[in-house]
């Protein structure tokens, strides 16, 4: 994760641009649009119907395509703005966005409206976002973006329930409008509904199994849940079959390269992981694809306690893009290699950040708990990075990113001696995701910890059952066997 607030920017706008940016989508109803020329609108028109489908370079040519047929086309302008800094070209960006503005004058008051909010959050200006926010829903309450907007607004203010009421009820009135599905499986996914989650997301998959965003989002949730194989045999089909289209539409086809990838480190194939993440590597070659990369392979390393490698691949992407913030990256990395003295000017650094901030984005909040969680962890500080690991879970809000928050926190419970608060934390987690391997093991140690034996056998056996195809020697693999050992069910 980025630290800086271009980061933020960005993941605001991905945000948007995955799920939530939906104008005219309503079975033809696109009459807010102002462009005299029919064949920009028609541009438009595709470039809407594939920007839906995450095909974001194909829908972006036929925003260019509708702004050199209509040079006045301020939505194509601005949806050419955000497709180029999805893209991480901010410099384009910039100009289309400034262009869509500049012509704000000569389109409808809701285009500007629209145009004015998304430039707002983009420039991170709190009061013209509430002031285009509070306009849109004042004027356009029933228009369809305008509904949408409100849907993505009460997300990201952690209204999952009321975010879901809204677009279910946009589904009953625009049933052709099946990104909502994906919507509502994350939207039931973030509270922790997992059945729901997924009952939404196979409803995509079957409405619209002719894209590839469908079976990217449906296992993710399978992962998180610990259906790691079903994952696994469903995109590898996709890339068995579908080749050409990954190939084309970067985002996803990465996207379920890595989604691949996490489920085979998830069983302890590391090597295959890195594998699949090699392949994607050679199909992809630009500057969004290769930080991915490289932040997933640091992520593999730092599992494996490869510090010299994790290091490797942080200074090759700075060499590479030398413009982009690698801080928490290289914070992680300071940890590691007991480096504390950088770490703390990393959190203060950030602290400072914080406090001049008039309204703090809780992702900062997040981040900055988490890197100070896992110092207190390196340093033995067990109870203050329970805390903390706590403090950023809780600041989430969100079940299904938070995951991995909760389960730092009960290890560092149970690292303090805290073996009650920690196993019932454990179970909770290992009741969503029977198949979460570091669960597993934690528990199996803890109950140890307090005699109970044939508990901890219990959950060493079935970690060593889900993780029998498992790279050997690797640090969790070592973990089990020992705490195996002690149970006497290795020699």
């Amino acid at each position: 994760m980025k630290l800086n607030r271009n980061y933020m920017k960005n993941l605001q706008l991905l945000i948007i641009l995955a799920f939530l940016l939906s104008a005219l989508c309503q079975c033809g109803r696109r009459d807010y649009v102002t462009s005299d020329s029919v064949e920009a609108l028609n541009y438009y028109k595709k470039g809407e119907e594939l920007r839906l489908q995450l095909y974001y370079k194909n829908a972006l040519k036929n925003y260019l395509c509708a702004l050199n047929a209509d040079s006045n086309f301020a939505m194509a302008a601005f949806r050419s703005a955000l497709a180029y800094i999805h893209f991480g070209t901010e410099d384009s960006g910039k100009y289309y966005f400034e262009k869509a503005l500049r012509l704000t004058p000569k389109i409808s008051e809701v285009e500007g409206l629209i145009i004015k909010y998304y430039w707002a959050i983009y420039h991170d200006d709190k009061e013209l976002e509430t002031a285009s926010f509070d306009s849109l829903l004042r004027f356009y309450s029933n228009n369809f973006e305008v509904r949408v907007i409100n849907a993505q607004n009460k997300w990201k203010n952690l209204d999952f329930e009321g975010a879901r009421k809204i677009y279910q009820d946009i589904l009953r009135h625009n049933p052709n409008y099946i990104i909502a599905y994906n919507d509502l499986g994350y939207l039931y996914a973030r509270d922790g509904l997992f059945k729901e989650s997924i009952n939404y997301l196979e409803k995509y998959k079957r409405y619209a199994a002719n894209q590839l965003n469908p079976y990217d989002s449906l296992a993710e949730i399978y992962i998180a849940v610990g259906r790691y194989y079903e994952a696994i045999h469903m995109l590898e089909n996709i890339i068995a079959n579908r080749q050409a289209e990954l190939v084309e539409n970067e985002y996803i086809g990465l996207s379920i390269h890595r989604r691949i990838a996490e489920a085979y480190e998830k069983l302890g194939q590391y090597q295959k992981a890195l594998e699949i993440i090699a392949s994607a590597e050679e199909l992809y070659s630009t500057n969004y694809a290769a930080v991915r990369i490289t932040k997933f392979r640091f992520h593999i390393f730092n599992e494996l306690d490869q510090v010299d490698r994790m290091e490797a691949e942080i200074k090759r992407i700075r060499n590479l893009y030398p413009g982009d913030d690698y801080s928490y990256q290289c914070a992680i990395l300071n940890i590691e290699k007991m480096e504390f003295d950088d770490v703390l000017k990393t959190l203060a650094e950030q602290t400072a950040k914080i406090k001049n901030q008039s309204d703090v984005d809780r992702y900062q909040l997040v981040k900055r708990a988490f890197l100070e969680g896992e110092l207190n962890f390196k340093t033995g500080l067990f109870d203050e990075a329970a805390e903390q690991f706590k403090l950023a879970a809780d600041t989430f809000s969100d079940t299904l990113w938070a995951a991995d928050l909760r389960l730092k926190q009960f290890i560092s419970e149970g690292k303090a001696g805290n073996y009650t608060i920690a196993i019932n934390g454990l179970r909770k987690i290992i009741k969503v995701n029977p198949n979460c391997p570091k669960a597993l093991i934690y528990a199996a140690e803890f109950y140890t910890k307090i005699g109970k034996e044939s508990e901890a056998k219990a959950y060493i056996s079935y970690f060593h059952k889900l993780w029998k195809n498992a790279d050997p020697g690797t640090p969790l693999i070592n973990q089990a066997d020992a705490i195996a050992r002690k149970l006497n069910l290795l020699q």
